[in-house]
């Protein structure tokens, strides 16, 4: 979990900075000197593509980045934004971008089931390696242009993030994090206004100090350095004074604050997401998760089952809610909720949807037959446990 929010940090801080002092439209010997990176259009495209991933809207903000590709031909923003927009959508086909997955140990060192396809896995590292080229073009020619190192450091970030989460490969991860690091940590070494940059520092320095003791000593002796107090203020600071990250350091602050604990400011974290990107399901499941957390039992079952409604009536988005798979996690849940009659219509929900795939129909025949064993429904268990030795075997 730590090395996989460090790594998403930087890889989501790779939006247009406007508070730098050598921005990549600056000079005239820059490369990019036609791209100015204050044009108020280019912004507003940018907030568009941003807004359409947060809403989950995967394609539109790879259309809406291509398109500013085309337009801006010079600068890293927008293949970079591509890249990491193909990044989050194979999250999300994962069914990866979980609050609960996050704080799991050694979650993201098993093996996906899933196999990334060709044509995206080579569009990512197309579009990476542009943005990259652009980046160290325009550091060809200004050496010191802020902006470039910035746009580098979080695609060394986005590489990590990609190593780590499709890949699952720790030690390259790694190499392109402590990349990442040093480009942003220079940043702010000459400009501590440069408030983007405190993203990722941050989150590197909570993670590296909250590592296990017989990894942090060795973490050190390299150079690795942390600190949980520190990290946490960096990001914060970047949420409140951020230019173009403050929903990243938003979204990552209600990881490290569910993680510490600090439950409520986890919760408003996640109720403000949710207000701003209604139509992401999965910053309303977090409201779930965090009431469940801090023991509001009713709350956090209603908020359960608004999000099971909303998908139902196929409100935007929440439609991409796998429903076939979702009851059943969900009536698992509910019964540790004490909530077995609630649990229960979500597993004959579950066997009665046509699109249930064989295991999870077995399964919640299984636990609903169990809940109506427990309540002395004997005839009525025995229908459903029947019913699971009439399906294939799974």
């Amino acid at each position: 979990m730590k090395s996989v929010l460090v790594i998403a940090a930087l890889a989501l801080s790779g939006r247009p900075v406007l508070g730098s002092s050598a921005s990549i439209g600056g000079g005239a010997s820059c490369p990019a000197s036609q791209t100015p990176l204050r044009d108020a259009e280019y912004l507003a495209l940018v907030g568009e593509g941003f807004e359409q991933i947060y809403n989950l809207d995967y394609e539109q903000a790879i259309a809406t980045f291509t398109e500013m590709g085309a337009k801006y031909p010079a600068h890293p923003g927008p293949p970079l934004d591509v890249a990491a927009a193909i990044w989050l959508r194979e999250l999300f086909e994962r069914q990866d971008l979980n609050l609960g997955k996050f704080i799991a140990p050694g979650y993201f060192t098993k093996a996906s089931a899933r196999k990334m396809p060709d044509a995206h896995r080579h569009a990512f590292f197309e579009s990476l390696e542009r943005s990259t080229h652009l980046s160290e073009a325009i550091l060809k020619e200004d050496v010191g242009n802020q902006d470039a190192r910035f746009f580098r450091g979080s695609g060394e970030g986005l590489l990590a993030a990609f190593s780590y989460t499709i890949d699952r490969s720790k030690m390259e991860a790694i190499g392109h994090a402590k990349k990442a690091y040093r480009d942003h940590r220079g940043l702010l070494a000459e400009n501590p206004e440069y408030y983007d940059a405190y993203m990722g520092v941050g989150l590197y320095e909570y993670i590296v100090d909250n590592l296990r003791w017989y990894v942090k000593w060795l973490a050190k002796i390299v150079g690795y350095r942390g600190s949980e107090e520190r990290g946490i203020e960096y990001l914060e600071l970047a949420r409140e004074k951020g230019l173009s990250v403050p929903d990243e350091a938003s979204v990552l602050l209600m990881v490290v604050y569910f993680r510490e604990k600090k439950n409520r400011d986890a919760l408003a974290i996640a109720g403000e997401l949710h207000r701003r990107f209604p139509r992401n399901f999965l910053f309303h499941l977090n409201q779930g998760q965090i009431l469940e957390r801090m023991r509001r039992k009713q709350d956090a079952v209603q908020t359960y089952l608004a999000v099971v409604r909303l998908a139902e009536e196929q409100r935007p988005n929440y439609q991409k809610l796998p429903l076939e798979t979702f009851r059943y996690a969900l009536g698992r849940r509910l019964v540790r909720l004490s909530r077995p009659d609630v649990a229960r219509q979500q597993f004959l929900d579950c066997t009665e949807y046509s699109k249930t795939p064989a295991r999870e129909r077995a399964l919640c025949h299984l636990e609903a037959g169990l809940i109506l064993d427990e309540k002395g429904s004997r005839e009525k268990a025995l229908s459903h446990y029947n019913a699971v030795l009439s399906l294939p075997r799974v």
